[in-house]
This record gives structure tokens, sequence and C-alpha cells, in this order.
């Protein structure tokens, strides 16, 4: 199961695509191989595009079913 937090951020449909460009360490936002580690805890990891400087909180961090967009 796939978890998107928002919909304004992900309309029905784009969730899916969203999580997939996260899984392969692409920006959902500006599709950049640019996406860096940040702090983690529990099970959720921050990760930030360098070249956009979009920001997401996933879990888990190695396999994604859910992505927060942090503002």
């Amino acid at each position: 199961m796939i978890v998107v937090e928002d919909d304004k951020l992900a309309p029905p449909g784009v969730a899916e695509q969203m999580i997939h460009h996260l899984r392969m360490d692409r920006c959902p936002d500006c599709r950049q191989h640019s996406l860096r580690p940040g702090p983690r805890g529990g099970a959720a990891q921050n990760l930030t595009c360098d070249a956009c400087g979009a920001r997401w909180n996933v879990a888990p961090p190695r396999y994604i079913t859910f992505a927060q967009r942090i503002d």
C-alpha cells in the first residue's frame, strides 16, 4: 500500500508516480537524480533535492511506501 499524506500535493493516480521517482533516487518535482539523505529517526528518513530544494520524509528508506512533503 502506497501512502502520500496530502492529496492536494498528490492527486489520485499521481501518488504512485511520486513514490516511483523517490524509490529511484529521483526528485518527483524536477526529475533530477540529486536526492541527498538527511536526518533519520525510527523508520523514516528525510531526503532533500540538491537541484530544486524539495524535501521529503519517507519510510522505510529502502523501499518507500510512505512519502510526505516537508515544507
